[in-house]
């Protein structure tokens, strides 16, 4: 840790260091050139660890204390409006033939197909913009390192609702 760089009282210190494999970085580590925290770097951190899953939950661990350490939270809920929303053309003619009835409610979105578009649509739909999407995959990687049992369908605590789901064994 930079202690230099982070005017933390030692009970603060006392508290986020409780866990021997506890991470932390100071904010010039942790904030990316545009003021805001790095979640792209968070991600790998974890993804570093891997294969071993034990070590990935603690990292995500880790970054879930720098996350409140920084105070970091999700964008206020502000639904996307009409003029802010790429129309997905492809979509739009498909539903025309499919699901007419939708297209009088919603309109499809594009967003990028490059591995993120779940965390990106969500962002949109969610925030009014796309750009919240690597937050939420941090905080869904640490959800599920965190919570294993809770979405492990040999555990008893697995969330039966989920089952219909297929999610896969650990």
């Amino acid at each position: 840790m930079h202690s230099q760089c982070i005017d933390m009282a030692y009970g603060t210190y006392a508290t986020y260091s409780i866990m021997e494999y506890y991470k932390f970085f100071c904010c010039h580590c942790t904030i990316a050139a545009s003021g805001c925290i790095n979640y792209a770097a968070m991600m790998s951190r974890i993804a570093s660890r891997a294969p071993d899953v034990r070590a990935m939950r603690e990292q995500a661990q880790s970054e879930q204390q720098l996350l409140r350490f920084y105070h970091d939270t999700l964008p206020d809920v502000c639904p996307p409006t009409r003029d802010s929303v790429s129309v997905d053309q492809p979509s739009v003619d498909l539903l025309k033939h499919r699901c007419a009835w939708l297209l009088q409610q919603y309109t499809p979105a594009s967003v990028a197909g490059d591995g993120n578009c779940l965390f990106r649509a969500v962002s949109l739909a969610l925030f009014g913009h796309k750009s919240a999407y690597c937050q939420l995959r941090l905080l869904t990687a640490i959800e599920v390192l965190t919570h294993r049992a809770f979405y492990d369908t040999t555990s008893d605590q697995f969330y039966a609702p989920y089952s219909a789901g297929g999610v896969a064994q650990w």
